[in-house]
């Protein structure tokens, strides 16, 4: 009966937050020569929580976003209610071999949600899923990503935060052909009513990110307020394509509101109503840990997870209801040298900066990875911001051969080898 009651109520009432922040995370492709102290960033909250991932600030970032959320008000008693935890990876694997395509939700300021799918894609690939669409991947920068074994920051707008950049490196190490889930700019007409109830008809450029009205001569004149549905028809008719013309099958990865099913026209709505298929969708945006207890989901702050896992409540998947198959709960991260855990994975390794990199900088200072043997515009393969030489980080990376680009607040630039065994 409870988990009856939250699915009419908060459960719906936090996936319109959800969708919102969906729509609101705007474009932030950068260079690496551009990434920005924590204290220089946009203060908008559309923007901040995402760039804070960019510099390696998950805390920090969950913090910001934590106070848009609503303090959710419960009667769940946790000694009247029985909670298990079934393995996420197994059930994944035995859902995913009965469904030609499979999609995943993230939050963009949320890196662990690109860890947790990065880690399935082996699995996934030895079971038939060969081509992998992305929303964070441009269609007209990105081309040749699959004539390579690296990303380049600007191949999409996602692509400055490393782990973002480590799921495509996986996805080319595998050999799955990657795709924009998007695939050119597009035009429409919207009709929009004016203050004094006049129709006009009013020409937009919509691409990956936002819907830009313009007028008869190319000049921006304001944004389109439905841009998410817009962009999810696209979306949808791009997935349809490829479902139509490929025999592999297909992992769709993209923002949190996008892979709801059965609302508000999204995209796996419409796309389910073009194919007829029913794709299996792994939602990761709601089990997670809020910097404000009182902020989680009801039935997750009494959890005790050790690994991403699946939650039953009285016998039954907790949330496995009409928008999506399956929600993942993350454990709370615990925090090693002020950087979270669940960093430790995908065969990387924390890795002590030498104080010959820091000793004669002004902090804060930002350490950028990148692999010796790569471009210089390939994506980092870790970003840290450190606030003061007593508040060390270690950087996460794998085995290799590195050069640590050394930013400090006065603009001063130094790079050093990094050897990683």
């Amino acid at each position: 009966m409870f988990q009856k009651q939250i699915g009419a109520t908060q459960q719906a009432l936090r996936m319109e937050k959800i969708i919102l922040f969906c729509f609101l995370f705007i474009f932030c492709s950068i260079s690496a020569q551009e990434y920005k102290f924590s204290y220089k960033l946009n203060s908008s909250i559309s923007e901040k929580p995402t760039s804070l991932a960019n510099i390696g600030l998950h805390k920090e970032s969950l913090e910001l976003i934590s106070t848009v959320f609503d303090t959710i008000f419960t009667n769940f008693d946790s000694t009247k209610n029985k909670i298990e935890y079934l393995n996420a990876d197994s059930l994944i694997y035995f859902e995913a071999r009965k469904h030609k395509v499979i999609c995943f939700n993230e939050m963009h300021n949320n890196v662990e949600h690109r860890i947790f799918t990065t880690n399935l894609l082996d699995t996934l690939y030895k079971i038939g899923f060969r081509d992998i669409v992305l929303e964070c991947i441009d269609f007209e920068n990105s081309i040749g990503i699959n004539d390579r074994k690296y990303c380049k920051v600007n191949d999409g707008w996602l692509l400055a935060e490393p782990n973002q950049a480590f799921l495509i490196r996986k996805a080319q190490s595998l050999g799955m052909t990657i795709y924009p889930n998007i695939k050119t700019k597009t035009y429409c007409h919207i009709e929009e009513i004016d203050s004094f109830g006049n129709t006009t008809l009013r020409d937009t450029i919509n691409n990956l990110y936002s819907t830009t009205l313009v007028d008869s001569l190319g000049n921006i004149i304001g944004y389109s307020s439905n841009t998410f549905t817009f962009r999810s028809k696209k979306q949808a008719e791009n997935l349809y394509e490829l479902y139509n013309n490929t025999a592999d099958k297909i992992i769709f990865i993209a923002g949190a509101g996008h892979i709801f099913e059965n609302y508000s026209k999204n995209t796996m709505e419409v796309f389910k109503n073009l194919t007829n298929c029913d794709p299996l969708t792994i939602n990761l945006t709601q089990l997670n840990e809020n910097s404000f207890k009182e902020k989680e989901d009801s039935v997750y702050r009494y959890t005790s997870l050790k690994k991403p896992s699946i939650i039953k409540l009285n016998d039954a998947i907790y949330l496995k209801d009409d928008f999506t198959d399956y929600t993942i709960a993350f454990p709370k991260a615990n925090y090693i040298n002020n950087r979270p855990d669940f960093l430790n994975s995908l065969d990387r390794k924390a890795v002590i900066i030498p104080s010959k990199f820091y000793k004669n900088a002004t902090f804060p200072i930002l350490c950028i990875a990148n692999n010796k043997k790569e471009p210089k515009d390939a994506s980092p393969y870790d970003v840290i911001e450190i606030e003061t030489m007593d508040k060390m980080k270690d950087l996460f990376l794998p085995k290799g051969k590195f050069i640590i680009h050394v930013k400090d607040s006065t603009g001063k630039e130094s790079f050093y080898k990094l050897s990683v065994r």
